[in-house]
């Protein structure tokens, strides 16, 4: 690489192109300050290379070689400033992808999501008044539940141990008033049924009289009193008899038209086998 320029009178001497090889001559007619005003002024520029640094720093250049050649720290700032210029050659890819996209669609989607999360923080809202009307704390709400609103179990277990293994809102089917739960509000009723000692029987929901409950479809937590199917026994005719003899004579006697009360036997009810339990059921 060539460093070539011109260099006014000097001492008196004549104008000369003068290459890199003749950088001793220069040095003999010049300071190093000088040199590098003349370079300077002019523009002139050496390749940055190992070897020009060296031969350079053996000429007593030193300190100056800053003014031939970009330092390090520029080189990295133009190296920052391809990289910048890349990306943002593929920032205005991105731009131009994201023009082709249906900007309408994404504002109807973002506008369905927003109407959700209103609808979810309503019904929340609903949820948490609710349960302050039942006076049911949060710590209640986040206890095991088993079972929905309405369900009825069977148990063997106390009360206060049953709900222990299925979480609160169960309570004995024992007519008790229930005003304030989430099951009266679905069933519109102020008292539970009283299942204390009865037995429980599905709803006939249209079935014939004949194979379900003659009463037909009665509502939901209806009680019904015992009772007999009307039925009739049947006698052969009635017959007199007449007769005498020793020691004593006698006749038949008779009793008048009507009803009769024979002694009464067996217990107080007509029931099957059965065996004694708990009945619970879920009123929130």
């Amino acid at each position: 690489m060539l460093l070539l320029f011109f260099i006014g009178p000097i001492s008196g001497q004549e104008n000369k192109k003068l290459d890199f090889n003749d950088m001793e001559y220069l040095l003999k007619i010049l300071s190093i300050e000088d040199i590098c005003e003349q370079v300077k002024k002019r523009g002139h520029k050496i390749i940055n290379t190992l070897q020009n640094r060296e031969r350079l720093a053996n000429l007593g250049f030193g300190e100056k070689l800053h003014i031939f050649w970009p330092s390090d720290t520029s080189i990295q700032q133009q190296n920052l400033k391809k990289q910048l210029q890349q990306l943002g050659k593929e920032i205005k890819i991105l731009q131009e992808k994201a023009d082709n996209i249906d900007v309408v669609s994404i504002n109807d989607i973002d506008k369905d999501i927003r109407s959700l999360n209103q609808q979810v923080t309503a019904i929340q809202s609903s949820v948490d008044s609710l349960y302050t009307r039942l006076g049911i704390t949060k710590s209640d709400n986040n206890e095991k539940q088993i079972g929905a609103i309405g369900d009825i179990k069977y148990s063997l277990l106390p009360l206060d141990e049953f709900q222990k293994q299925n979480g609160s809102g169960w309570v004995l089917l024992a007519g008790q008033e229930i005003e304030k739960t989430p099951l009266a509000l679905v069933l519109g009723i102020k008292k539970l049924p009283d299942a204390r000692g009865v037995f429980l029987r599905g709803r006939n929901y249209n079935r014939s009289k004949n194979e379900g409950n003659p009463k037909g479809d009665l509502l939901v937590g209806t009680y019904q009193k015992d009772d007999f199917k009307s039925h009739g026994h049947k006698t052969t005719n009635a017959n007199s008899h007449n007769g005498h003899g020793r020691p004593a004579t006698g006749g038949d006697g008779s009793e008048g038209v009507g009803y009769h009360t024979s002694c009464n036997s067996g217990g107080r009810e007509t029931r099957p086998r059965c065996i004694t339990v708990n009945i619970y059921v879920k009123v929130y």
